[in-house]
């Protein structure tokens, strides 16, 4: 007896045959656009036209001494036939038309050479007469140590870590020229640069809390440029500096201690010294003002004062403050 499944694998196949069949009969998402026709380029038959001639010779200097590796280029149209010259000046150049080329030769120490040759040549003398200029040589930098000293209208104080500065007048673009060097005071307000370029300088002198800066500059003006030189050991600069004090007391007679101490050259407010807080005897010194005229402005919580006074070199100008009108007095 016959299993009633064994017919069924044909019938897949069979449903499988008649899909395909139908499939290939479909015509719909097939129709597919004509591609465009490619143009044709027609390229030459030659990119570089080469000849059959020879261009052979020697490069000499002024002197006519070869020149081993002298480069010999030649032109043709935008493409480059090239030959380096060996120890006797030598180069030969081959496969170039029969025609008028230009030439440049490149050798060391002499300026580019262009010549125009026909070719065929091979025996050609190509004598350069343009060598370059020798390198200029910079003169040597002399240099010497230098020591020196501040010297103060205000004495009874000191001068150690205020910064001297020696700035170059000639802008630093120049050849030859110093460099900006900067050294610390010592106590003893002497100072030492163990070599010092030769030349000119501006000195500046700057109180700690300006250091590395170039203002302000406390030397007198008359001693602040400086030649320095084989002869020179020692240079002396002076200082013109005065200062502001004062005592701020409030309206009940007390001492006012911690008020804000300001000033500013000119009232240029942009350019502040360091200010400086009044001690517990309200008492306050404000340091290192060149002489001028100089805005003072104190301000102890809501209390306010501002005075344009004089500073006299080598004195302590007192300022006559009122009494300030704190919070809580009555």
């Amino acid at each position: 007896m016959k299993h009633p499944f064994t017919w069924l694998p044909y019938a897949g196949l069979l449903l499988l045959a008649s899909a395909l069949v139908v499939r290939g009969c479909r015509t719909e998402g097939l129709d597919l656009p004509d591609f465009p026709v490619p143009p044709v380029v027609q390229l030459p038959s030659e990119i570089l036209t080469v000849g059959t001639e020879r261009i052979a010779g020697r490069v000499l200097g002024v002197d006519g001494e070869p020149l081993p590796e002298s480069l010999v280029l030649i032109d043709l149209d935008g493409e480059l036939a090239w030959d380096y010259c060996d120890t006797q000046g030598r180069f030969a150049i081959e496969r170039l038309p029969a025609s008028t080329l230009r030439m440049t030769v490149l050798a060391r120490e002499y300026e580019a050479s262009e010549y125009f040759v026909a070719a065929p040549e091979e025996d050609l003398l190509l004598e350069l007469r343009k060598p370059l200029p020798p390198t200029p040589v910079l003169a040597e930098i002399a240099e010497s140590p230098l020591e020196g000293e501040v010297t103060a209208a205000m004495s009874g104080r000191g001068w150690a870590d205020y910064e001297v500065q020696f700035v170059p007048v000639d802008p630093p673009q120049t050849l030859g020229t110093p460099v900006p060097v900067a050294t610390r005071l010592g106590a003893d307000r002497r100072f030492a640069f163990e070599s010092l370029i030769h030349g000119e300088y501006e000195v500046r002198i700057l109180p700690p809390w300006a250091a590395g800066g170039s203002w302000p500059n406390l030397a007198d003006p008359a001693t602040s440029r400086f030649v320095h030189g084989p002869a020179k050991k020692r240079a002396e600069i002076r200082v013109r500096t005065g200062e502001l004090a004062g005592r701020l007391l409030d309206t009940g007679g007390e001492f006012v201690e911690g008020a804000f101490v300001r000033v500013s050259p000119g009232g240029n407010r942009g350019r502040p010294w360091k200010p400086e807080l009044s001690d517990t005897e309200g008492a306050f010194v404000v340091r290192d003002l060149p002489p001028g005229t100089y805005e003072l402005r104190i301000d102890a919580g809501e209390a306010h004062y501002a005075e344009r006074i004089e500073v006299f070199e080598g004195t302590s100008s007192e300022v006559d403050v009122p009494p300030l009108e704190l919070r809580g007095d009555s």
